[in-house]
Parts: structure tokens; sequence; C-alpha cells
């Protein structure tokens, strides 16, 4: 079984109009003559490009908090256990 051509941007367009229109991979494999494999890699490889795929650990402190332990860290002379205290944070001194 050889190589198919890579798809042309109609075919792209025709991808993202049936999948917007709710269609799944199979069914759109069936209306473009393709294989589901190349309908998934095409989505798959979109997805990554924009970014889906969160990487690492996930960060334990927002944003808002991290700007209120940095606040109150270089303001006051206060050791981690007590910011943590004050701060209510459910981490551990060595995140703070």
């Amino acid at each position: 079984m050889g190589k198919q051509s890579d798809l042309s941007d109609y075919e792209k367009d025709q991808l993202d109009a049936l999948h917007a229109a709710g269609s799944n991979y199979s069914e759109i494999a069936r209306r473009l003559g393709r294989s589901r494999s190349t309908i998934s890699k095409y989505f798959n490889q979109r997805r990554s490009i924009r970014g889906k795929h969160a990487s690492g650990r996930k960060e334990i402190l927002d944003t808002r908090t991290k700007r209120r332990l940095f606040k109150l860290a270089t303001c006051d002379s206060m050791s981690c256990g007590t910011i943590k205290t004050c701060l209510g944070l459910k981490a551990t001194k060595w995140t703070v």
C-alpha cells in the first residue's frame, strides 16, 4: 500500500468544515476518501501547533497568589511558614 499525496488546501478546508459541523473522524475519512489515520494525524498536528498540550507539572500557585507572595516576601521580613499561613496556602514551605 503506497503513500497517498499530502492533503491539499481544499481538503484541509473541508476537514475543518466537516469537523466544525460535528462529523467524527471516520465519517470525514469516508466522505473525503482518505484513511482515518490521515484525518487523525491532521487534527493532532494542528492541536500541537496551537499549543493545546501542556507539558510538565501543573503549577500549584496561580498568578495572583504569586504576586501576593512576592509582595509579602519583599516588603516584610517574614519567614516562609508565616507567609504560607498568612496567605492560607496548602503548599509546602519549599514551594513558598
